[in-house]
């Protein structure tokens, strides 16, 4: 799994297609912010030990860990994680 870092990273080295205000934007931009950092969150909060069980699965598909919110709804209590996930997630970035 990535790092925040290298999730910022991989946003920089991506085509600028974002308008803002009418504006063509990079992907890091300053108002982007606020939103890459919630994402990188998720990222850095997975690596950590006691976060493990909420912010990764074992992918159905690979049968390797993976970041939650990159794995496949399957079933409704999985669905009631991402709401607490995305809830941990925002209340850690302040967003």
């Amino acid at each position: 799994m990535r790092t925040k870092e290298q999730h910022i990273q991989s946003l920089a080295k991506m085509k600028r297609n974002i308008y803002f205000n009418g504006n063509l934007i990079d992907r890091t931009d300053e108002m982007q912010m606020a939103c890459i950092d919630t994402i990188g969150t998720t990222y850095d909060e997975a690596a950590k030990p006691e976060n493990q069980a909420l912010l990764t699965a074992v992918s159905h598909l690979t049968g390797e860990r993976i970041n939650r919110f990159t794995h496949v709804h399957q079933n409704p209590a999985i669905v009631l994680l991402t709401f607490i996930r995305t809830r941990m997630t925002c209340t850690k970035s302040r967003t």
